[in-house]
Protein backbone atom coordinates (compact mmCIF):
# COMPACT_ATOMS: atom_id res chain seq x y z
CA UNK A 1 0.00 0.00 0.00
CA UNK A 2 2.86 2.58 0.66
CA UNK A 3 4.48 1.41 -2.44
CA UNK A 4 1.22 2.78 -4.04
CA UNK A 5 1.15 6.11 -2.21
CA UNK A 6 4.97 6.68 -2.88
CA UNK A 7 3.85 6.18 -6.53
CA UNK A 8 1.15 8.65 -7.01
CA UNK A 9 3.82 11.42 -4.94
CA UNK A 10 6.02 10.17 -7.70
CA UNK A 11 3.02 10.93 -10.39
CA UNK A 12 2.32 14.38 -9.25
CA UNK A 13 6.07 15.42 -9.02
CA UNK A 14 6.49 13.97 -12.90
CA UNK A 15 3.05 15.49 -14.38
CA UNK A 16 3.81 18.90 -12.56
CA UNK A 17 7.39 19.10 -14.05
CA UNK A 18 6.19 17.79 -17.45
CA UNK A 19 3.20 20.37 -18.05
CA UNK A 20 5.36 23.07 -16.99
CA UNK A 21 8.51 21.31 -19.73
CA UNK A 22 5.62 21.35 -22.18
CA UNK A 23 4.65 25.22 -20.96
CA UNK A 24 0.93 23.67 -20.46
CA UNK A 25 1.58 25.02 -16.42
CA UNK A 26 2.46 27.72 -14.93
CA UNK A 27 5.73 26.81 -13.05
CA UNK A 28 4.77 30.07 -10.42
CA UNK A 29 1.30 29.04 -10.54
CA UNK A 30 -0.80 28.03 -7.39
CA UNK A 31 -1.31 24.20 -9.39
CA UNK A 32 2.04 23.62 -9.99
CA UNK A 33 2.75 24.65 -6.01
CA UNK A 34 -0.41 22.34 -4.97
CA UNK A 35 0.81 19.40 -6.95
CA UNK A 36 4.46 19.22 -5.14
CA UNK A 37 2.79 19.82 -1.96
CA UNK A 38 0.72 16.42 -2.67
CA UNK A 39 3.71 14.63 -4.13
CA UNK A 40 6.18 15.32 -1.57
CA UNK A 41 3.24 14.65 1.17
CA UNK A 42 2.13 11.49 -0.70
CA UNK A 43 6.20 10.24 -0.81
CA UNK A 44 6.41 11.49 2.88
CA UNK A 45 3.64 9.34 4.01
CA UNK A 46 5.17 5.95 1.85
CA UNK A 47 8.27 6.65 4.08
CA UNK A 48 6.54 4.83 7.07
CA UNK A 49 7.17 1.74 5.12
CA UNK A 50 11.31 1.83 4.68
CA UNK A 51 11.88 5.23 6.38
CA UNK A 52 15.09 7.07 4.48
CA UNK A 53 16.33 10.38 6.85
CA UNK A 54 17.51 12.08 3.19
CA UNK A 55 14.33 11.16 1.00
CA UNK A 56 12.35 12.37 4.41
CA UNK A 57 14.00 15.77 4.69
CA UNK A 58 14.11 16.22 0.95
CA UNK A 59 10.06 15.67 1.15
CA UNK A 60 10.20 18.36 3.98
CA UNK A 61 11.48 20.68 2.34
CA UNK A 62 9.44 19.82 -0.56
CA UNK A 63 6.22 20.12 1.37
CA UNK A 64 7.95 23.90 2.84
CA UNK A 65 8.08 25.40 -0.35
CA UNK A 66 4.93 24.30 -1.85
CA UNK A 67 3.13 25.78 1.33
CA UNK A 68 5.41 29.03 0.74
CA UNK A 69 4.33 28.84 -2.88
CA UNK A 70 0.70 28.50 -2.43
CA UNK A 71 0.27 31.14 0.59
CA UNK A 72 2.45 34.10 -1.56
CA UNK A 73 0.10 33.28 -4.91
CA UNK A 74 -3.10 33.10 -2.42
CA UNK A 75 -2.17 36.43 -1.31
CA UNK A 76 -1.56 37.62 -4.62
CA UNK A 77 -4.73 37.10 -6.01
CA UNK A 78 -6.30 39.01 -2.57
CA UNK A 79 -4.58 41.94 -3.23
CA UNK A 80 -5.16 42.00 -6.80
CA UNK A 81 -8.71 41.61 -6.17
CA UNK A 82 -8.64 44.20 -3.61
CA UNK A 83 -6.47 46.45 -5.58
CA UNK A 84 -9.60 46.58 -8.20
CA UNK A 85 -12.06 46.48 -5.36
CA UNK A 86 -10.35 49.29 -4.58
CA UNK A 87 -10.23 50.89 -8.17
CA UNK A 88 -14.02 50.56 -8.37
CA UNK A 89 -15.11 52.30 -5.02
CA UNK A 90 -12.43 55.30 -6.37
CA UNK A 91 -14.15 55.08 -9.91
CA UNK A 92 -17.48 55.55 -8.90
Amino acid sequence: MYTIIGVAGFAFYILGYGLVQLRRLDGNGLIYSISNLFGASLVLVSLYDQFNLASALTQITWIAAGIVGIVIRVVQRRGVQGEDAARVEVSS
